[in-house]
C-alpha cells in the first residue's frame, strides 16, 4: 500500500483590529511665534494610509493633547507593513504655507519626547 503526503497552502483567516495610539504631549517646544513667545502646535498622526489630527494647543511651548486616536486594520497580519508616523506642526507656519516639521521633531527628540503606549485593541 502506497501512501501519499499532500501538502496545500493554508490561509489563516483575516483577523481585523483596531490600533489604538495616544498623543500625551511634548515640552520645550522652539519658538515660532516671536510676538507671543510661543507656538500653536499640533500634532498629525499617520499609520499606513490613514491620518488623524489633534486639536491645536494655542500659544504654548509645553503642549498637552491627551487625545486618542483609533486605526482600523482589516487583516492583523499587515501590522508589521505600517508605519506610524507622528508630525508636530505649528498651525500658524502652516497656514503661510512653510514646514516645521524636521525642525520640531529634532527640538522634541532632544527634549525627551518619547511614546508613551503603543496597544492594540481587541
Amino acid at each position: 500500500m502506497n501512501y501519499y503526503l499532500l501538502q496545500f497552502p493554508v490561509r489563516r483567516p483575516r483577523m481585523p483590529c483596531t490600533v489604538k495610539i495616544s498623543v500625551v504631549g511634548a515640552r520645550n517646544l522652539p519658538v515660532m511665534d516671536k510676538r507671543s513667545g510661543s507656538t500653536d502646535s499640533y500634532v498629525v498622526v499617520r499609520f499606513g494610509e490613514q491620518m488623524r489630527r489633534t486639536e491645536v494647543q494655542w500659544k504654548t511651548l509645553n503642549p498637552k493633547w491627551n487625545q486618542s486616536f483609533k486605526f482600523e486594520i482589516s487583516d492583523d497580519a499587515d501590522l508589521l507593513c505600517y508605519v506610524v508616523e507622528l508630525r508636530v506642526w505649528d498651525y500658524d507656519v502652516v497656514v503661510t504655507g512653510a514646514a516645521l516639521a524636521p525642525e520640531v521633531l529634532a527640538r522634541c527628540a532632544e527634549a525627551g519626547c518619547r511614546v508613551i503606549q503603543v496597544s492594540g485593541e481587541e
